[in-house]
């Protein structure tokens, strides 16, 4: 049987539910189908960072499960969306890419890097204005996470991509 205790949701009644992005996130997490629809990657882009803060975590990692599997045009979308999802909810991001396997969360690493590296020649902005926008949407941080997040932006601007 699939309940979570953690996040209060009943997991097998969404399970048993009418189709929804919640339902399909979960169904790819717990691998019940590992189908990877262009629709619901497209739902769960826009939901990780304008969506139910419950959810979120689930569509980070059900879009993990795209993160190597993607066309040209889901990769940019992908990158932007978890950039702004690290911007915006730094200790969140963290968080949730600590618990994923190396494989994701290196695909992750790559993704971010790839945006990053193409911002910052893109724009005038500097990594340091990154991390300052990062720190102050840190919310309830303490400084080892503060200086998790600075590594772990300057690991995504260092990385080589190509």
């Amino acid at each position: 049987m699939i309940y979570s205790k953690i996040d209060g949701l009943n997991h097998q009644e969404i399970l048993n539910g009418k189709e929804s992005a919640e339902r399909y996130s979960l169904e790819l997490i717990y691998k019940i189908d590992t189908t990877l629809s262009d629709n619901y990657f497209n739902i769960f882009i826009e939901r990780l960072n304008n969506g139910s803060k419950i959810w979120k975590p689930y569509y980070l990692n059900a879009l993990s499960m795209y993160c190597n599997k993607i066309d040209d045009e889901q990769n940019l979308l992908l990158e932007a969306a978890i950039f702004n999802y690290l911007l915006y909810n730094p200790k969140e991001y963290l968080e949730n890419i600590e618990k994923m396997s190396l494989e994701k969360s290196d695909c992750f690493l790559e993704k971010m890097a790839s945006y990053i590296q193409e911002y910052l020649s893109q724009n005038e902005i500097t990594i340091i204005s990154m991390k300052n926008v990062a720190q102050k949407y840190c919310d309830d941080c303490k400084d080892h996470e503060i200086k998790l997040l600075y590594n772990y932006l300057d690991l995504a601007n260092k990385y080589q991509t190509k």
